[in-house]
């Protein structure tokens, strides 16, 4: 463990900035994320027909 602790103020604040991403990861990241909830509806689909 760090054993300095760091004091954060509005200046310290003021200097952070955002980490610029890449679009096109940022685009794949999206298409799995709703493809992954796709699959998931499928799969409960037919999870609920097995359950009658």
């Amino acid at each position: 463990m760090c054993a300095k602790a760091i004091v954060r103020n509005s200046k310290n604040r003021k200097r952070k900035k955002l980490a610029i991403g890449n679009p096109f990861e940022d685009l794949k990241l999206a298409i799995n994320t709703i493809g992954s909830l796709m699959r998931a509806t499928a799969i409960k689909k037919d999870m609920n027909k097995l359950n009658v």
